[in-house]
Formats: C-alpha cells, structure tokens, sequence
C-alpha cells in the first residue's frame, strides 16, 4: 500500500500487485477506482464507485494493439473500436470510429508514417510532405516553416475559425508567441527558464507565471498575486503526468485518467463530477459539463487532459515540454531536437491510441527496422562485433598514444568533433544491418565544450559534466540511439569524474542516463584518468577535487571492473 498525502492529510491511498501494477486508488472525497489485467499485462479495465464517472473496459489485438475503450453512463458514445482493419501491417492506426458514430476516420500513410490524407466522415483531406517530412499543403492550403522546421503558420483549412495560426519561436525552438487573429500582433506570449521550462503565459488579459519542481509544475500564479497565495497548486503521483490533486480556484479538484493517462473527469472535495473530457484518437479535445453537456471551453481552468499534458485550448494545441504537439494533424510543430534517431520522421508523433510522451520525444524503432522494407533477415545475418576507441580531435596526445596500441587492441580507433559524427563514423563500420558495438570507450575532458552533451540544442559528445542541466532530461544522451549497440555492451565513459561527481555536476546522473538510453553497462571513471581501459593491465591516476580544493592523488588498478578507478551503472529500463 501506499499514500499521496498533501501535507498530514492522505489524498490517495493505493494498492499495487508483486509486479508493480496498480490495483486501486481511494481519493479522500470517496471516489475509488480499481484496475484489472491481462494474462499479457494489457490493462483489462478501469471502474468507478463514488462518482459516475464510468467504468473502462480495453481491448488489444495480439500485437498489443488497443482495439476498443468501451464506456458505461454518460459518456458511453464517447468510447471507440478500430475494426477488424484498424491497424496495417506496421501497427499503424488506419482506422478510427467513436462509439456514437458521429466521428469516423481513416489515414492513408506513407512508408514513414505521413498522412497524404485524412477521412473524416466521408470527406478526405489531402496533404503533401517536403524532404524532412514536414508537411507543405492541407487542401492545398500551405503550411509555413522557417529554417530550423519549426511550423510558423498553419492555415486556417486546420483552424477551427477562420484565421491562421501564426507562431514564433526562440534560438532554441520554443515557442514564444502566437498570433491568433491573423493581425500581426502575438496574443499570446511565452516565457522559459534556463533549463528550458515553460515558466510563464499571457494572453494580454491574464499572466500566469507556473512554479516547477523538476519538469512538473506544481503552482500556478496569477501575476501581481503574493508569493503566499497560488492560483493553484499541484499533487501528483509516481507518473510526471499524473496529477492527482489541484487546490485553489473553487475548491479541491481530483483527476481521473483512463490508460492513456488522459484526464477523463475532475471531481470535488465531495465526489461531484464537476467537468468531463473526450478524445479522438489523436488527441482533439471535447469538454462537457459534469451531466455531460458539452462546453466550448473549461469552466475549471484546467488544462491537463490529453496524456496528462498541458492543452492552450486558445491555439488548440498541446505542450509537451520539448515540443508543441498539433492534435488536428496528429504530429508535433517542430522537428525532433535529436534529428532521426527516433525514426524516419522526425515530426511525426507516436502515442496513438494508448501510449504517453511526456518529453514529446518517444521513440519506435519496429516500424522500419522490423518492417518488409528494412531489407534486414535476422535469420541471414551472422553479426560482426566491434570495439570502438573515441577521442576528440583536439587530443593529439591521446592520438599518438592510441596510434600505439591499435594494433594490440583490435580497437577502432575513432576522432570526433561533434555528437553527429562520432555516431555516423561508429554506424559505417557496421557493414550489415545485424553487426553492432560491443565496446565503446570514449576518451577526453569531461566538459561541455568537449566531451559534452547539449549545447544551444546541438549534441556534441557523451557526457556533460559541466551542463547545469541536471539532472539530466532524456535530450541530453538520447543522441546515442543513431549507435547499433549489442545486447551485451559496455562503454567507458573515460572523462574526469563521470562517476563519482567530486565536481558536483551530476556525473552519476548522466552516466545511468547513458546506461538507461543504450542498454549498455556502462564505466564511468572516478577520477582524473590518465590511461585509457582499452589498453589493460595499466595504472590509472585518480585525483579528486571538489570547489578547488585538491585531494591526495594516487594510483590504483584497471584490471578489473568496478575497483578503485571506476563506477558501474546498470541500465534500468
């Protein structure tokens, strides 16, 4: 069992099973919830005492596919099936249909997961890709980027009025302003920290200013209010998008989710079902009262609803931290930060119809690399395993000292300036699509303008130990995906301190980031390191320092793992 409590009161009380799962959820305004399972581990269902919410049953294709949400009560129209052809032989969704069936749609798709239409009820919609797979035309309409592929305006063909939506955004592809009405002035306007966290909105009649803990919000302030006295506050769970709790405004509000982690309904402090919610399969929003009358907008002032992420019902589109997600053509604004290591198409969006991306940076492989056009039979191919050594261009020391020991190694040896080469140099040494990296060691300074992580956005190496941003989000090392690792893998992050953090930068952090990201194990040296692990039976030299103050050196082995000079971290996912 275990609580949620908002200081000495329990809000949620939970069960789970011996495999993590939850059981039930009791909120302290008498609204409980319980879960059942598959013998697969799909959720069966989701039902309801103490308010009328309506209780949830799921089915999944053997694929894991989610087939139907069935609903009971009030909102039982709102529920949906796909068919016996709703998903191609990608797993893609193709097709689409509410229970009501007033909403039925349907997607043509290319190889890459582009809709080159849409059919909504009977009328199709066309669409036309440039060579990043951004989209050009809707119904011949055009749909407008700047240089970085960051969409600044969608046509109105797209917009539930009949003006534009033009949008501007900073050097680091944010968005920081919207125009609405098509007059040339932002009526909306952003703000962000230096970790890169929305932190403010205004929309010319209201500012808000919203407090995070980590990449949650958990306050919201109208501007000019005291520092004392929130808007609203925020309670969550175990999940970054599970909000349990809201205070402030008219009292308490408790949120209820489906299995897609999209809030359904909020109830009050005493189990009234204030406000309802609704989806299409991609995301597009219906809100209804609490009889399920429906609404043109919150009356709640919520703005958590789809996946458990923030809706700006005035653009009609969804922030999700990285990125800005357009729920009218199923993808994000702006292109993936990290480039085509998540797939082919580095606009499109994942989730649909019962993942989460709370980053707006999810991934799947299968689509290509296990699909008839990958060209890759497992079967046939007998894989190669390489060793790789990566230093930075910049060390000539360490390039005539490797030049040394290559033969001996069996390594190769590898010189990098940016992220993006290092990954490119490493995959074309993996002449079949089977063969992988079984070593890599990278050697260097641990710090941003060398082997660093992310800087202005770019890549640029594995291990930031001198980034301020830490703990580190997945952009940071998720980079290293474009690397075809094997299953057994280890890397040596050979860089002052990247396990042991004497310089409290956060080392540790990174290095399980790296380890969570490859699947690798990963070595992360506790020191300042003096000779490369590739070159075994040598001495290394450990020299902590922390705040300038510089400890006793000495030497200690790197036979082994895990002694005196290095760290283990073990991938958790």
């Amino acid at each position: 069992m275990a609580t949620i409590a908002l200081g000495s009161t329990t809000i949620d009380t939970r069960t789970y099973d011996d495999g993590g799962r939850l059981l039930t959820s009791v909120y302290n305004n008498g609204v409980s919830e319980t879960r059942s399972y598959n013998v697969d581990n799909t959720l069966a269902s989701i039902s309801y005492s103490g308010a009328a919410i309506g209780n949830y049953t799921y089915g999944w294709d053997d694929n894991k596919n989610k087939t139907s949400e069935s609903i009971t009560g009030t909102m039982s129209g709102y529920g949906f099936s796909v068919g016996t052809s709703g998903y191609d032989d990608e797993d893609r969704l193709v097709n689409w249909e509410r229970d009501d069936t007033n909403l039925d749609q349907s997607w043509n798709l290319s190889l890459v997961g582009d809709w080159n239409s849409i059919t909504e009820n009977g009328s199709s919609q066309s669409r036309t890709h440039g060579p990043t797979h951004e989209i050009l035309t809707v119904a011949s309409q055009a749909v407008q980027h700047d240089a970085k592929g960051n969409q600044t305006e969608i046509p109105a063909v797209l917009r539930p009025g009949s003006d534009p939506l033009k949008m501007k955004w900073d050097f680091e592809n944010k968005l920081i302003g919207a125009d609405i009405d098509n007059d040339s002035t932002d009526d909306i306007t952003y703000q962000f920290d230096a970790l890169g966290r929305r932190v403010g909105r205004d929309d010319g009649t209201t500012a808000m200013v919203f407090v995070q803990s980590g990449q949650q919000t958990i306050a919201d302030y109208t501007s000019g209010t005291a520092a004392t006295s929130p808007t609203y506050t925020y309670l969550y769970a175990s999940y970054i998008d599970e909000p349990v709790m809201r205070t402030g405004g008219s009292g308490n509000r408790y949120f209820h989710r489906n299995q897609q982690y999209s809030i359904t309904a909020l109830t009050d402090a005493s189990g009234t079902i204030q406000e309802r919610y609704a989806y299409s399969a991609y995301g597009m929003l219906s809100i209804f009262d609490g009889s399920g009358t429906a609404r043109t907008s919150t009356a709640e002032g919520n703005r958590y609803t789809f996946t458990g992420r923030e809706y700006d019902e005035v653009m009609d589109i969804y922030h999700y931290r990285a990125r800005m997600y357009d729920p009218v053509v199923g993808r994000f604004c702006s292109r993936d930060p990290i480039g085509y290591v998540d797939g082919w198409n580095v606009y499109r969006a994942y989730f649909a119809l019962s993942e989460q991306d709370a980053y707006g940076l999810q991934t799947t492989y299968e689509e290509y690399y296990n699909s008839e056009y990958s060209g890759y039979d497992c079967e046939e191919c007998v894989p190669n395993h390489i060793d790789v050594f990566a230093v930075q261009y910049n060390d000539t020391d360490i390039h005539d000292f490797f030049e040394q020991h290559a033969d001996s190694t069996g390594l190769i040896p590898i010189y990098f300036d940016t992220a993006d080469d290092l990954a490119q140099t490493v995959n074309a040494h993996l002449g079949q699509e089977c063969d992988c990296v079984k070593t890599l060691e990278t050697y260097g300074h641990s710090n941003p303008s060398q082997q660093g992580s992310v800087n202005n956005g770019e890549p640029f190496g594995i291990f930031p130990a001198g980034n301020p941003r830490l703990p580190a989000p997945p952009t940071d090392v998720r980079w290293l995906r474009r690397i075809r690792f094997c299953d057994d893998c280890v890397i040596y992050i050979n860089g002052c301190n990247s396990g042991a953090c004497p310089r409290k930068e956060g080392g540790p952090q990174i290095a399980q980031e790296v380890a969570n990201i490859t699947g690798c194990r990963v070595m992360g040296a506790l020191g300042y390191m003096r000779n490369p692990h590739a070159v075994g039976g040598e001495k290394c030299t450990r020299k902590l320092a922390y705040d300038g103050h510089d400890f006793t050196p000495y030497e200690g082995s790197i036979d082994a793992t895990g002694d005196d000079c290095w760290t283990e971290f073990f991938p958790k996912n």
